[in-house]
């Protein structure tokens, strides 16, 4: 009975051995299978994110282009609405002295038909001969001058209906320009839910930090190409604008992205589109798009010394340009990578990052 026993208990042992690897090889064949659904998911994510970047460099480029577009419509409307005015006052003018003509040319009438000058006028048997001589006489510079006026009045009244019709126009033209700007705002603020939206919704970050650190990568080698000039004394620097610090020099932690990131400059947030400064003298050499960073404009102050602005909605210089310390050379905005208006700046001292805030005043 015992070995009938000892043989069952055998045979139960080598059933749940056998029952037990089975088992642990269909767990490790659904680990593997999640782990590669999970790859699959990871891969769509990050050519999804590219996918967003991409379209989102594209808006902030319409919207620079847009606020171009409606700017220069805007100045023309200055410029037809200031030449009509001068035209209406012109025309005015005009009216004003035809009706002080009338006026002298009633008087005269009036002082030939009440009194006449016969000692002036030659030797005729009818008095109203006489008196019409005289009136074609006197008279005759008057309807000439009368002409004229009515002819120039005619001529700035038709100039002044064409330029109202310009303006008509150029204000349809405006109009359409202004529901499309509106429509690319609209656009820009679905890319900031889009933005959140696909932060949250990817786990692994490793990519974007990676494109990150490329166009870091990119404009270190832009700056390292500045042509070298010996290092001097930068002195004390403008605000590039004036706002609430709320991102500082040196290492931080992203909160949306959980990583550790070296900031290599400040942030300061202003309202949209609020002038943004040159800190000092210099020449612009960089003026376009980096990814992450949006608008960026780079001066080189040709002392050894460049300063960084960054997000701008608008740039208002070119690569090139000589500029003063504190022309304006941009506009806050919200391009590249950030959720809220802002400016990121920077100060490069032989193309190493240093702290702004020793030389801003």
């Amino acid at each position: 009975m015992q070995r009938i026993l000892l043989f069952f208990v055998l045979c139960l042992l080598c059933f749940v051995e056998s029952y037990g690897a089975e088992s642990h090889k269909t767990n490790l064949n659904k680990v593997k299978k999640e782990l590669e659904v999970r790859k699959k998911e990871k891969k769509k994510l990050e050519r999804k994110e590219k996918s967003i970047l991409g379209n989102l460099q594209g808006i902030d480029r319409k919207i620079l282009s847009s606020n171009k577009k409606v700017k220069k419509l805007k100045t023309k409307e200055t410029i037809f609405k200031d030449l009509i005015k001068t035209l209406d006052l012109r025309r005015e003018e005009i009216g004003s002295r035809l009706e002080e003509q009338k006026n002298l040319a009633g008087k005269k009438l009036t002082f030939v038909y009440q009194y006449g000058i016969s000692n002036q006028l030659p030797l005729t048997n009818s008095n109203r001969a006489r008196t019409i001589f005289y009136l074609e006489e006197v008279l005759k510079e008057d309807a000439n001058q009368h002409k004229e006026l009515f002819k120039l009045k005619t001529n700035v009244t038709t100039k002044e209906e064409e330029q109202e019709q310009g303006l008509s126009k150029l204000l349809e033209v405006k109009t359409k320009a202004e529901k499309e700007q509106r429509k690319i705002f609209s656009q820009q603020r679905k890319k900031r839910q889009i933005l959140k939206s696909v932060r949250k919704e990817k786990k692994k970050k490793a990519i974007l930090i990676v494109e990150l650190e490329k166009s870091y990568a990119k404009l270190e080698k832009l700056i390292a190409g500045v042509k070298k000039y010996p290092a001097s004394e930068f002195g004390s620097a403008n605000w590039p604008v004036r706002g609430k610090i709320v991102g500082k020099f040196g290492t931080v932690v992203d909160p949306k992205l959980g990583t550790k990131l070296r900031n290599k400059g400040i942030d300061i947030k202003a309202p949209y589109g609020t002038a943004v400064v040159a800190v000092n003298s210099g020449e612009v050499v960089h003026e376009g798009a980096f990814l992450g960073y949006g608008e960026v404009i780079l001066l080189d102050h040709q002392n050894g010394f460049c300063s960084l602005y960054a997000h701008l909605s608008e740039t208002l210089v070119v690569e090139g340009d000589k500029i003063r310390k504190g022309e304006i050379i941009g506009k806050v905005g919200s391009t590249g990578l950030v959720d809220v208006p802002l400016l990121h700046f920077e100060i490069r001292k032989g193309g190493v990052a240093v702290d702004p805030l020793k030389w801003l005043k």
